[in-house]
C-alpha cells in the first residue's frame, strides 16, 4: 500500500495520519491524540483529541457494522433524527446525540467497505474543533477490509 502523506492547510493545524485503517484529518494545533481511547467487542479502533485542558471532546471511532446498524433505521439513530452529509467522498449520516461523557454532543457515522461504521463524536462547545477533524477527514484507497486488518467480525452471542 502506498505511504499516506499529508500538510496541513493552515498553520495553526497539525495532521493525523492512520495507516492502518487509511485515513487522515486535520486537528488543532497544540492538541494530542489518545489512542485508544476505549474498546469493547463492538468497537475496533478508538481515539480521541485532547486538548491538553481536561477534555477528551473529539473521539473516532471504528465499529462493527451489524451493531451500529440496529441504532440506524431510516435516517434515525437511536431515536434522533440524523441528516445526510458527505465525509471525504463518503456518504455519511450525522444526528445529535445526549449522554456522552454525560453530555450532548454531535456524530457523523460512515459506512466504509459496507464492513465497520467510522464516527466522529464532538462534545457540545467544540463545535468549530469537530467541525475542522470532520471537513478535513479524508480516506484513502485502498481502504482496508477486516480480514486485512485481521480483526474477526464480532457475533453476538
Amino acid at each position: 500500500d502506498a505511504l499516506i502523506t499529508r500538510e496541513p492547510s493552515a498553520p495553526d493545524r497539525e495532521v493525523y495520519i492512520n495507516h492502518e485503517w487509511r485515513f487522515s484529518f486535520e486537528y488543532p494545533e497544540g492538541w494530542e491524540p489518545q489512542i485508544p481511547l476505549f474498546g469493547g467487542p463492538v468497537v475496533f479502533f478508538s481515539m480521541g483529541l485532547w486538548n491538553l485542558d481536561k477534555d477528551i471532546p473529539i473521539t473516532i471511532s471504528a465499529y462493527q457494522k451489524e451493531w451500529f446498524q440496529e441504532q440506524l433505521v431510516e435516517k434515525e439513530t437511536n431515536g434522533k433524527p440524523a441528516d445526510k452529509i458527505v465525509v471525504g467522498d463518503e456518504q455519511a449520516f450525522e444526528f445529535k446525540g445526549g449522554g456522552w461523557m454525560g453530555r450532548p454532543s454531535l456524530f457523523s457515522i460512515i459506512l466504509v467497505n459496507d464492513q465497520y461504521w467510522i464516527t466522529i463524536t464532538g462534545l457540545n462547545g467544540y463545535e468549530s474543533e469537530r467541525e475542522l477533524v470532520r471537513s478535513t477527514f479524508r480516506f484513502h484507497e485502498p481502504l482496508p477490509t477486516l480480514e486485512e486488518l485481521g480483526i474477526e467480525p464480532y457475533e453476538p452471542e
